[in-house]
């Protein structure tokens, strides 16, 4: 309870030197008596109302809880890697390239590769429980029966060919 109330009012001082600095950024060379005076009065309410210790208290406390943090966030971003089994076909980060690799969802085999009204020039993985579609592709470098991995290039695609890009991601019965 002690601990909590010292960083309440951590966390108060903090807001309260937050406002003074800026205030002295905005108002440091004013000639303007009343703003010095309150400025002043300001100063004197945030010295005055935390100790060192209590400073230093808070303060090995946020330091304890932070220690620990960057493991957290590597284990956290783990898990969510595992925990997610497909990725993306298309890398929508790289808006500068005309032609976008097609990279497949998850590891599995190429069931087919073909060409159809539907979907174009098409490619079909198999994965472990699923099976994903991707089409209108301008070319493939893949072959049937061939061994892909996540993220592996399958193909490509051209937006500015006119057709969609399909993708079908389907539960394998």
């Amino acid at each position: 309870m002690k601990r909590k109330k010292y960083a309440v009012k951590f966390c108060i001082q903090l807001c309260i030197c937050i406002v003074i600095t800026l205030s002295a950024l905005v108002m440091k060379n004013s000639s303007n008596t009343a703003v010095s005076e309150y400025y002043d009065k300001l100063c004197s309410v945030v010295c005055h109302n935390i100790t060192v210790s209590e400073l230093q208290e808070v303060g090995s406390i946020a330091v304890s809880k932070l220690k620990d943090t960057p493991a957290r966030i590597v284990s956290t971003v783990v898990q969510v890697n595992k925990n997610s089994q497909y990725g993306v076909p298309i890398d929508e980060t790289r808006v500068t390239e005309t032609v976008k690799q097609v990279h497949s969802v998850a590891g599995g085999m190429v069931q087919s590769v073909g060409k159809s009204s539907e979907k174009g020039l098409f490619v079909v993985v198999k994965h472990e429980e699923a099976v994903s579609t991707y089409g209108q592709l301008e070319d493939v470098s893949v072959v049937p029966n061939e061994r892909v991995q996540r993220g592996e290039i399958i193909g490509s695609y051209n937006p500015e060919c006119g057709n969609e890009f399909y993708y079908e991601l389907t539960p394998d019965m």
